[in-house]
């Protein structure tokens, strides 16, 4: 909810995180969230929510999408998966990888999925595919899944995001 004012254009079209103006984001709703998260975190034991939050919350804290501790984030992705292991905390956490290892490593992570089944039919998976196969300069696999990732959604705002994607790509 705190960063819902920096999400979208004035014309509603999607702000990717990466391009996001900090300045919008709610404070207080950072903070709040902040407080809770560290009330919920007594105790003995820490659940998928506890470590969601602090994804979050590292994220919430960095200045810029530039200074972001990465680091931090990938331990707490292997935490989560080793703690409530599925495919899509897999695949959450192979757009870590893919940003501090590269494309050959997100893909490696994407590989280690036993139930791809469960991925085929959701568009973020063929979306990170496109982004791995643009940034290993595959642009036929890297189409293939952004062309894929648009017929499985239904937003329109998802579909324009992802064509220009797929323009960039062919410009």
């Amino acid at each position: 909810s705190a960063r819902s004012e920096s999400r979208l254009t004035a014309e509603g079209e999607i702000i990717l995180l990466e391009h996001q103006d900090r300045g919008k984001w709610n404070s207080e709703l950072i903070h709040l969230g902040n407080e809770y998260m560290h009330k919920a975190a007594f105790g003995n034991s820490i659940s998928p929510y506890h470590l969601e939050a602090a994804i979050a919350y590292e994220h919430c804290i960095s200045e810029s999408f530039e200074t972001t501790n990465w680091t931090r984030i990938l331990e707490l992705y292997d935490w989560l998966c080793q703690l409530a292991p599925s495919a899509i905390t897999t695949m959450n956490r192979a757009v870590i990888v893919l940003k501090l290892q590269g494309a050959t490593a997100a893909l490696a992570v994407l590989e280690t999925i036993s139930d791809k089944n469960k991925l085929e039919s959701y568009y973020l998976y063929h979306s990170l595919l496109g982004e791995i196969y643009a940034q290993q300069n595959d642009t036929i696999k890297a189409i293939l899944h952004f062309e894929k990732a648009i017929k499985l959604t239904k937003s329109a705002k998802e579909k324009n995001l992802l064509k220009g994607k797929m323009r960039a790509i062919l410009n």
